[in-house]
């Protein structure tokens, strides 16, 4: 949304795999510091009395230019001292601020640990997130090398799509296919190959099928009509 100022906020509500690194690359608008949020909720954890770090997924979000890495804001260890900027990995809400910002930053949110955890019973292993994004004119796309893991035809599509492994099923391979709000609708299991995957209770829209092959994964774009 645009205010008087002619600069842009950006909220994205997003989804990240185990292992993926999701980023954008933005340019500031120069007249106000750059600021980007995460936030998720996070999965149900073990409950404890000690002070140490609880979180079930750990996501984390950074912001780069050249050299220069930017961390988000965290309590210090002392609970009468100022907060401090460093690598936060005890609040589900993680924020970073750049003053003085121009020209183009990048934004990256990861995760610590080999994997996610999703508490929906048959759900992938994910986790949802929100982004926000403040005192920036405009997003840059930024490609992403992918290896070529699978074909996916026709597209645009409208009762079933064709999905061709290229180096054949592993076990436990699946498409998971989210729409445009990073929501999953769909999960199916690729048992060959060669798969065929029935799209007909999906509304007319654009969505993303992403394959979990082994250790690798990888993303297309699929519309549906």
């Amino acid at each position: 949304t645009n205010d008087a100022n002619n600069t842009t906020a950006i909220i994205q509500e997003l989804n990240l795999l185990p292992g993926q690194t999701y980023t954008k690359t933005v340019t500031a608008t120069g007249l106000e510091p750059l600021v980007a949020t995460l936030a998720w909720t996070d999965p149900a954890g073990t409950t404890t009395t000690s002070n140490n770090p609880v979180l079930v997924n750990d996501l984390d979000i950074r912001i780069t230019k050249g050299t220069n890495v930017y961390y988000p804001w965290k309590l210090a260890s002392s609970n009468n001292a100022a907060a401090i900027t460093g690598d936060n990995d005890v609040d589900n809400i993680e924020k970073v601020e750049v003053n003085n910002a121009s020209d183009t930053y990048t934004i990256t949110i990861s995760h610590k640990g080999s994997t996610l955890q999703n508490p929906t019973t048959g759900g992938v292993p994910s986790q949802q997130y929100s982004l926000i994004l403040s005192g920036v004119t405009e997003l840059v796309s930024t490609p992403v090398a992918e290896d070529n893991l699978f074909s996916v035809w026709p597209n645009p599509a409208s009762e079933q799509i064709h999905i061709e492994l290229l180096d054949g099923a592993e076990t436990n391979a699946q498409a998971v296919i989210y729409d445009v709000q990073g929501r999953i609708v769909k999960i199916n299991g690729l048992e060959s190959q060669n798969n065929i995957v029935d799209v007909t209770g999906l509304s007319n829209g654009v969505y993303f099928v992403n394959v979990l092959n082994g250790n690798k994964n990888q993303v297309r774009k699929v519309l549906i009509k």
